[in-house]
């Protein structure tokens, strides 16, 4: 893997991520790299303020906490790997990197979703993104993941379904997360089914609240990487927080007369 730079922008800060913006948004679209980052804040949070939560799925994915608590925000940055594809990127003409990616493409091809893509493209770099597992048995994990808008995932996207400039750009995102989180390298869980169950109602979560404009407004300005991180952890803080998702402490027990 490259090194990056972690003070700068990621090579492709211009590869767009969400073009939906709210009324009264600062930003018209919001940086892949920074949604990608959002979610992974929201996981962490979420993992900090339920830790028996933490602990049950980090036995389920045969690790211990801290090692599921240092890799599953990472897990969570891939989740949108798909959107770095031109297939993704081709949906907002006026957003389009030709540098990044080439000409705009003449005609839209069949259109199998991120997710798919995303499967696809992690099929191509899964030595990069998690050294050592098996390439035919990673998918009960990654496609928990990749199926965060609640659907199964389809893994039939081909190779030839992606250009070489699609290629590139996935591999400078792996890149950039492993630099950012250096999650540790961890075996393939053996309980697949039971911690893909797990991972994902986590998925679908952080990135329900990981896309809430309200905590992650578009700001699609350039900034260095771990900057804008430790700016992602307060916010994504300040959403579990806010939406209740941090566990009740019982209240102390009373008397009849008390109550």
């Amino acid at each position: 893997m490259q090194s990056c730079d972690l003070s700068r922008p990621p090579s492709w800060h211009r590869l767009w991520g969400k073009a939906w913006p709210i009324e009264g948004s600062a930003g018209a679209w919001h940086p892949l790299w920074k949604h990608a980052l959002d979610v992974a804040a929201v996981g962490q949070a979420l993992l900090d303020a339920r830790p028996a939560f933490r602990d049950r799925l980090a036995t389920a994915l045969g690790q211990d906490a801290e090692t599921a608590r240092r890799w599953l925000p990472y897990l969570l940055a891939l989740h949108d790997l798909g959107k770095a594809a031109r297939g993704f990127q081709a949906k907002v003409p006026a957003l389009w990197a030709e540098d990044l990616l080439g000409s705009f493409p003449e005609a839209a091809g069949a259109d199998p979703g991120h997710p798919a893509l995303g499967a696809g493209l992690l099929e191509l770099f899964l030595p990069q993104a998690c050294p050592g597992w098996d390439q035919d048995g990673y998918q009960a994990v990654f496609g928990a993941v990749f199926g965060h808008h609640g659907r199964p995932v389809a893994w039939d996207v081909e190779e030839r379904a992606f250009r070489r400039e699609d290629k590139r750009q996935a591999r400078a995102y792996i890149e950039t997360m492993r630099a950012l989180f250096a999650p540790p390298d961890v075996p393939e869980p053996q309980a697949r089914a039971k911690a893909s169950l797990l991972l994902a109602g986590f998925a679908v979560l952080a990135d329900w609240l990981g896309s809430n404009q309200a905590y992650f407004p578009y700001d699609p300005a350039e900034e260095a990487v771990a900057a804008y991180w430790s700016k992602a952890r307060r916010h994504a803080l300040l959403a579990v927080t806010e939406a209740r998702l941090s566990p009740t402490p019982p209240a102390p027990p009373l008397r009849f007369t008390a109550l």
